[in-house]
Parts: structure tokens; sequence; C-alpha cells
């Protein structure tokens, strides 16, 4: 069953401060890997990779999949230990740098992750969706809508939890990501103001294998 770990304790959100770390912890989102290949693949130290590894490993982030005998030594191979939850307050009260590299590092994966969903043809089908609105509101109303997004984050974590237990007596597993993101938006560019005015946009991509019209 997945766990899901909210990012309160100050000791972790002082950890995830480190770039490497969150670049590591990133890495290991849906993959196994060791501390050496990190390494080849970041340019970095095995020493040093190895440091923020046993970090992560101590915090409860990552653990320990598999040992595998390589060259005369253990081979250590890791996968992220949960899915990181950090909630808008602590999000807030971090040091704007930190903040910053924090939203830097988790949007570049779901960027990575987007791109590779639209190759395999993950947003076919009537189910899926790409949605988008760009907003006016007060602060009354910001923050409420920050707060129903949250909720349905939770509300898809208890599906997962409901799923996990109706696979268990069998069927076919559905992988489904959903990203859900609120911010301030930048003034908008001289193309786009002439949407501005149809703040709801709704993309239902068709299936891969369409019928043909007869």
């Amino acid at each position: 069953m997945t766990r899901v770990t909210e990012i309160t304790d100050p000791k972790v959100v002082k950890a995830l401060g480190h770039p490497l770390r969150r670049r590591i912890l990133a890495a290991l989102d849906g993959r196994v890997a060791s501390p050496s290949e990190l390494a080849n693949e970041f340019g970095e130290q095995i020493g040093n990779i190895s440091y923020h590894f046993k970090t992560l490993e101590r915090l409860d982030l990552i653990e320990l999949v598999e040992t595998t005998p390589r060259r005369g030594a253990i081979e250590h191979r890791y996968r992220a230990a949960c899915v990181t939850y950090v909630p808008g307050e602590i999000l807030a009260a971090m040091p704007e740098p930190v903040r910053r590299m924090v939203i830097h590092t988790w949007f570049r994966k779901r960027q990575e992750e987007i791109l590779a969903a639209i190759e395999a043809g993950g947003f076919d089908g009537e189910d899926k969706q790409a949605l988008r609105a760009r907003l006016t509101l007060d602060e009354k109303a910001l923050r409420e809508l920050g707060s129903k997004l949250e909720e349905m984050h939770k509300y898809a974590l208890r599906l997962q939890k409901e799923s996990e237990a109706r696979l268990a007596r069998g069927g076919e597993p559905q992988k489904a990501t959903v990203v859900l993101m609120l911010f301030g938006a930048a003034d908008e560019p001289e193309g786009d103001k002439k949407n501005s005015d149809r703040p709801d946009r709704v993309v239902r991509p068709a299936a891969k294998n369409p019928r043909k019209r007869s």
C-alpha cells in the first residue's frame, strides 16, 4: 500500500532544502536505483551521493529494495518510500530560495511525466482531463479554492487506498496521475488576452483508434 508522508517535521523540511537530496528523491520516484547509478547519472562523487542517500533513508523518504553482488561489493538499490506531501503553510514558511527550488524540482518531474504520458497515449479516452482556468479572485476566494484543491488531493489518495483493497481481490490496475496546481499568475502574454473572458477550457482528447464514420 502506498504510504503518504505529510512533510511537517522541521528536520525533513531542512533535509529537502538541499538541492541534491531533492534531485535524488525525484529520480527515485517511480524507479529503483543505487547511489553509484545516480552518481554516474548526475556527474557527482559517489561519497557525496551516498551521504545524501543515507540522510533520505534515515528520514524514511527512501527505502532499500534490493542488494546485488557487483564486482566484489554489494550494490544497494533504493526507491522513493512514499508520496511526499508538503502542506501550503509549510511550503510558505520555507525560505524563498528553498521554496523556489522545491517547486522547480517538483515541476520538472511532473513535466517529464506529462510529456511521457502524451507520447504513450495517456490522454486518450473521454475519462481523461486537461483543465485550465485563469481567474481573478479576492483573498477569501483564493483561500477557499486552495482548500478545495487540498481536499481533492486527499480524496484522490483515498480512492487509491480503496482501489488497492479491491485490486487485491482481482482486477486490472489502471495507472493514472493527477496534477493539481494553484499559483499566482504572471501578466498575460499579449496573444492570450483575447481569451481572458473565457477562463474555463476543457480538453477531452479522442481515443487512439476512433471509429470511422460510414
